[in-house]
């Protein structure tokens, strides 16, 4: 009788353990696509040596917090919310210690940044908007411009491992053809930290976070690691791909 009762808890606690496996799997799989948005044809696009790097554009500045914006180049939604200081010269300085690291000639955020912030004191359209963008690119001599839009960093509420309000990320990332306004590369980020009793296919993310609810600012950074991780990374010709 106790071989049996052995026998029966060794199976029993072998099909927890496929159940969490398949579950983990299932969760992998699905947060691969999270966040990601690589634009059509990236693959065989070429992208220039030379880009111009803008700063962050903060969002919820331009337009006020909790607003439904789309994004001025694929007209994708986000909601505006609270922005973390500083998280925005943060992953500005992220993007360009990447570009550097890759091998691009980048135009510096400041030297773009003081260009559109002059473009856009004599134009009536907001910052960051797709005819600014293309203008700034052209006067800094850059074929393509990575401009960020950041629309809400809101910061965690509680400890590492009971909130009260979790943090909560949204940005996007944009390479565009200044020549002729045509999409080189895109990746987005869109993400509030759920916990595994609200979302069972959070178990890659909670695995890798170590069960922990993590700063918005955290969250941010390994966001826009992750989008930069699909970036072209060849510098090359100034074929294009996608239009806007």
């Amino acid at each position: 009788m106790g071989v049996r009762e052995a026998d029966l808890k060794a199976r029993r606690a072998g099909a927890w353990r496929k159940v969490a496996l398949a579950l983990a799997g299932l969760a992998l799989v699905g947060g691969c696509a999270v966040g990601r948005q690589p634009a059509a044809g990236t693959e065989e696009a070429s992208v220039p040596a030379r880009i111009a790097l803008a700063p962050f554009i903060d969002m919820a500045r331009v337009y006020g917090e909790v607003q439904s914006v789309r994004s001025p180049l694929t007209g994708k939604m986000f909601v505006t919310g609270e922005m973390a200081p500083d998280v925005a010269d943060l992953l500005t300085a992220e993007t360009e210690r990447f570009l550097h690291d890759q091998g691009f000639e980048v135009v510096s955020p400041e030297a773009v940044g003081s260009v559109m912030e002059t473009l856009s004191a004599g134009s009536d359209q907001p910052p960051g908007e797709r005819g600014l963008i293309m203008a700034t690119a052209r006067q800094v001599e850059a074929e393509a411009i990575l401009v960020g839009y950041l629309y809400r960093v809101h910061g965690r509420q509680g400890g590492r491992f009971a909130v009260r309000q979790p943090a909560s990320v949204a940005f996007g990332l944009y390479l565009v053809h200044s020549p002729s306004g045509r999409m080189l590369w895109s990746g987005a980020f869109d993400e509030t930290q759920r916990s595994l009793t609200e979302d069972l296919f959070a178990v890659g993310e909670f695995i890798r976070r170590r069960g922990e609810w993590v700063s918005a600012t955290r969250m941010a950074v390994d966001g826009v690691r992750g989008i930069l991780a699909d970036f072209p990374a060849s510098p090359g010709g100034a074929e294009t791909a996608d239009t806007l």
